[in-house]
């Protein structure tokens, strides 16, 4: 089954899904997705259970609660989809905060999910899922929860709690010391979930509960916060100017699903806050030990390295060498710029030259003088070879980087591709197999020709009937359906056999006061009741025996909007099926009444 997941998704981690273990794949939608997107979510998936995650159980973008709700439920009755889980709060601290609002007096608007009757909306949402469980739309369960908290440490109350204690050194828990934490694990919710979508659903609408049953209180936490984090201080809401809502059924989830919560809140908070202070400890020692420039400019720090060491090598090899006649008439600098150039590129190349010159100038400057060494035209020769083959080397460098650059990009692209195409082969392939296997085995292909020629392969005329109308019922999916058989004399036709859901009492038909559907059988052609003429059947379809009329199928009820030219086809291809073994059953009929006539 195809399970979609929607609505405040952002607390979901991935983490968190991919510990559940299920058969059904389950795909998350994002926040915030629009219509067209929504469009192409329910188009792609065959989803069989849509999971709305309400904006309500935390402080997120609760204004956008109703609208967002009212699309997916939209998109969910539109498709047809079978069942819809709307996961909400308890209803507890929007009442809260806006009568601790309303007592002390101050009317300022703080702009805040505070100032609104959250409880009222959460009714509003409510009154919507029920509004669109009716009318055949589909099933409909409004699950309430506690808190939510993820065993990852990545979202949920606990998370915040604890980020909240080590940053500010304070906390503020919602409960009084003496109340129960009443939270649920994300993995326990999820896992209520799945088997709520394997179970079936007996009534439209149903509301549940799913509580954690734990015995630990705030006061408990609070300690274990000040017991692992020194000096945190934290602070208990003593007024509880309302009460949570009630579980009337505390054991109905676990009765009707087996379902009981594995996660204990206690140890689980504990975990994450001994979990989250390791990895602090950890990250503070590398962030005092770790240099972060010289991550980020590390490449370029050891290209500099290399330039400097290869000048130096360069300036050192031409002082060495200066003296010997054999090898002074080489420019080691000449070396050293060209493999800068090809290891660095053309920026690299450039620079190279330019430090080159200075040793040149620097090295020269000892037997003539600076202003002789630039003022003389011939000095300039070094300096432009010098930047001529720091240029030429590091742009060859460079093309051929590029080069690289763009053939790994075609092939990643060509990889892409192929693997979107083959992709796409498997799939066509799939889908080809799986429909080969329909024509042979579906009750619409090859096996249900086979099934209506094995039921009309009988001797007894009666039990060809029977089969007849069986057919007509199963195909044709009416139960209105009447087998008739010409009389004697070529205008009465009188009826054979009929569905027991028929209507209408069955009466034989005289042809001549029946013109319009005596015309379409004198033209072998299907009659059609489009004007709706009283007495008339829906539509009918004639038996024939060389040319000749020999009976007719007659349905009597069917629906206009139906009655399109892919039914009458089907109407007429099942007659023609069914035609051989009634032409059979009415003969063994005519002779054993002595009837030896021809039907005109």
């Amino acid at each position: 089954m195809d399970i979609l997941i929607t609505g405040n998704t952002a607390p979901i981690s991935t983490g968190c899904i991919d510990r559940i273990e299920s058969g059904h794949r389950i795909v998350c939608v994002q926040e915030k997705t629009d219509e067209e997107e929504m469009s192409r979510l329910f188009e792609a998936y065959d989803a069989g259970m849509v999971i709305y995650r309400s904006y309500l159980l935390e402080d997120a973008d609760c204004f956008a609660e109703l609208e967002q709700l009212e699309r997916v439920l939209r998109f969910w009755a539109r498709e047809k989809c079978e069942r819809f889980l709307y996961i909400t709060g308890s209803g507890r601290s929007g009442t809260r905060e806006h009568t601790e609002k309303e007592n002390t007096g101050d009317t300022k608007d703080t702009g805040g999910a505070q100032s609104v009757p959250l409880v009222l909306l959460q009714e509003t949402c409510e009154a919507l899922c029920r509004y669109y469980s009716t009318g055949g739309n589909g099933k409909v369960k409004v699950c309430r929860v506690p808190g939510l908290y993820d065993t990852g440490g990545v979202t949920g109350s606990f998370a915040q709690w604890i980020a909240q204690a080590l940053e500010k050194k304070t906390l503020d828990l919602p409960g009084k010391k003496e109340d129960v934490a009443d939270f649920l694990c994300m993995e326990d919710l999820l896992e209520l979930a799945l088997r709520m979508a394997e179970e079936s659903w007996s009534g439209d609408y149903e509301e549940v509960w799913a509580g954690s049953h734990t015995t630990c209180t705030y006061g408990k936490l609070g300690e274990l916060l000040c017991e692992k984090i020194p000096g945190v201080t934290v602070h208990y809401r003593e007024s509880m100017l309302c009460s949570d809502r009630t579980e009337e059924h505390p054991d109905l989830v676990r009765k009707n699903y087996g379902w009981y919560p594995m996660h204990s809140v206690e140890e689980d908070f504990e975990a994450l806050l001994c979990r989250r202070l390791t990895a602090d400890t950890a990250s503070g020692k590398k962030k005092r030990h770790r240099l972060d420039w010289f991550v980020r400019e590390r490449g370029r720090i050891r290209t500099f390295l290399e330039m400097v060491f290869s000048a130096g090598m360069a300036e050192v090899l031409n002082g060495v060498t200066q003296q010997n006649t054999v090898v002074n008439f080489i420019d080691f600098r000449l070396a050293a710029i060209v493999v800068m150039g090809l290891t660095g590129g053309l920026n690299v190349g450039i620079l190279m030259a330019g430090i080159c010159g200075i040793g040149y100038v620097v090295s020269a400057g000892s037997t003539v003088q600076w202003q002789v060494l630039f003022y003389n035209v011939e000095n300039w020769l070094p300096f432009a070879t010098y930047l001529l083959l720091g240029t030429v080397c590091g742009y060859t460098r460079d093309k051929h980087a590029d080069a690289l650059r763009n053939a790994t990009a075609k092939y990643h692209l060509l990889e892409k591709k192929y693997e979107f195409l083959s992709g796409i082969y498997h799939q066509v392939l799939e889908k080809k197999r799986l429909l080969s296997a329909q024509i042979i085995c579906h009750q619409n292909g090859f096996g249900k020709m086979y099934s209506v020629a094995r039921r009309l392969n009988v001797e007894k005329p009666e039990e060809v009937y029977e089969g007849a109308v069986a057919v007509l019922e199963d195909v044709l999916k009416n139960q209105s359906a009447v087998v008739y058989a010409m009389a004697p004399g070529g205008n009465y036709i009188c009826p054979v056999v009929g569905s027991g859901g028929c209507d209408k009492a069955v009466e034989g038909i005289h042809l001549q006061e029946y013109p319009k559907l005596k015309e379409a059988f004198l033209k072998q052609q299907v009659f059609v009741n489009q004007s709706r003429e009283e007495g008339y059947p829906a539509c009918a379809a004639p038996i024939l025996e060389n040319q000749k009329l020999c009976g007719m199928v007659a349905l009597w009820s069917e629906k206009r909007e139906q009655m399109n030219p892919d039914f009458l086809n089907q109407l007429r291809m099942v007659t023609d099926l069914i035609g051989d073994a009634l032409l059979r059953a009415l003969e063994w009929n005519r002779r054993e009444c002595g009837i030896e006539e021809e039907v005109d």
